[in-house]
């Protein structure tokens, strides 16, 4: 899978930069829902089936910081099954030595999960300048990508499909758009709360009550010697 994978972490940054409007390329991106709170943020459900295995994908646009935060959810079982139809193509040098290799190293550090998903969270942000010619512009800057492989099945495995995953992220983007996230109680800004929040304990707890009391979120392969 290592040749594979990393061929969809590039694919998976090609498709970032459109998500987050830093590409000009020609997407199949379909917003699926969307609401606004106030002026100051849209939060929006994407879907886009050029990216293999992904699941759910939401997006929170913060207009007054110019910055948008996102949550996209991959099967791993699907996410080999597109990847066996399909091939990732270039990716520029400047990929190769950041975005997608950043993720690759995550996945590569979490290889002992027996996980179902991956749980991908990142920002964008809008910045100002000026050129050497003295021409003000706007660039993107995609940072921050966090991956964590999860099991969000439990003992009922592919039965489960994506049904806790998919309500994991919608509940969670609620609570991010409407402010009623603990964290956001101790920090100053919107931003720097999401920045710290604990994934894995959120998701772990969440699991908890929704799929069974004892689950375990990151179940190390070594204790399931046959799968």
């Amino acid at each position: 899978m290592a040749r594979s994978n990393n061929d969809w972490l590039k694919q998976f940054v090609r498709w970032l930069r459109k998500l987050l409007g830093t590409s000009t390329s020609r997407s199949q991106i379909k917003i699926v829902e969307q609401y606004h709170n106030g002026g100051s943020a849209s939060v929006l459900r994407l879907q886009d089936p050029t990216i293999p295995g992904a699941v759910d994908l939401w997006r929170i646009d913060r207009h007054y910081e110019g910055i948008k935060f996102f949550i996209c959810v991959i099967n791993v079982a699907q996410l080999r099954e597109d990847l066996a139809a399909t091939r990732g193509g270039t990716v520029s040098s400047y990929d190769r030595r950041g975005l997608a290799n950043g993720l690759w190293k995550q996945i590569a550090g979490q290889s002992n999960i027996l996980a179902t998903h991956y749980w991908v969270t990142g920002w964008d942000k809008e910045t100002a300048g000026v050129d050497s010619q003295g021409r003000s512009y706007r660039s993107h800057r995609v940072s921050d990508l966090q991956l964590l492989a999860v099991d969000l099945q439990g003992i009922a495995a592919s039965y489960a499909g994506d049904r806790y995953a998919i309500r994991f992220a919608r509940d969670i983007i609620k609570r991010l758009a409407a402010n009623e996230f603990r964290e956001l109680s101790l920090h100053r800004s919107w931003v720097t709360a999401v920045q710290v929040i604990d994934w894995e304990q959120w998701l772990e707890g969440m699991s908890r009550q929704l799929i069974d009391s004892t689950h375990v979120l990151r179940p190390p392969k070594s204790h399931f010697p046959y799968k």
